[in-house]
């Protein structure tokens, strides 16, 4: 933050990441920065993008954001569920992460429910633009392992077929989603 004006109101976040040139102090037990901001005009390719969201997902997991002064690294260790959805955020992470992924849920098998929500999250997003691609603009799906399992015009029908088709120990695997007009 500046002393006048939030570092968000000064960069346009629908150009992150950006390269800046700042002078960062703490002042009452904040961050600020000194001087005028120097953004360079730069463009960022996509692959230094996502190893940069990497980087941050994992600083932020091990440190949390650093806010104020003076900071204070003994912050908990996150959890296994905290790590678990940190990997799976984006298609990198789990490139990366894989072998971690799979000791987390070896070590606790009670997170592969966590770790098929999640990933039901990430296939929601690719068949949202697939469903619409062939012209469906709305409805409620389930998926599960990859595979929309059913469809129906409102999530209490989805739900239902879900009782009927699925046994109870796979329903908390399975991620309903909505796709909106």
């Amino acid at each position: 933050m500046g002393l006048y004006t939030p570092l968000k109101e000064l960069i346009d976040s629908s150009n992150l990441p950006v390269f800046v040139e700042a002078i960062l102090l703490p002042f009452e037990n904040k961050i600020v920065y000194d001087g005028i901001l120097a953004p360079s005009n730069i463009i960022i390719g996509k692959g230094i993008s996502r190893g940069f969201d990497d980087k941050y997902n994992e600083a932020e997991m091990r440190f949390g954001i650093i806010t104020a002064l003076p900071f204070h690294p003994e912050k908990a260790e996150p959890s296994d569920a905290e790590k678990l959805k940190i990997y799976l955020k984006n298609e990198n992470s789990r490139e990366i992460h894989w072998a971690e992924i799979g000791e987390l849920i070896h070590k606790d098998p009670e997170l592969m429910a966590l770790y098929h929500q999640e990933m039901g999250k990430v296939y929601a997003r690719t068949y949202r633009r697939r469903l619409r691609d062939i012209g469906i603009e709305k409805g409620w799906f389930a998926v599960t392992e990859g595979l929309i399992i059913a469809g129906a015009t409102n999530k209490d029908e989805v739900e239902k077929i879900l009782q009927d088709i699925l046994p109870d120990e796979k329903r908390i695997f399975v991620h309903v989603f909505q796709l909106k007009k």
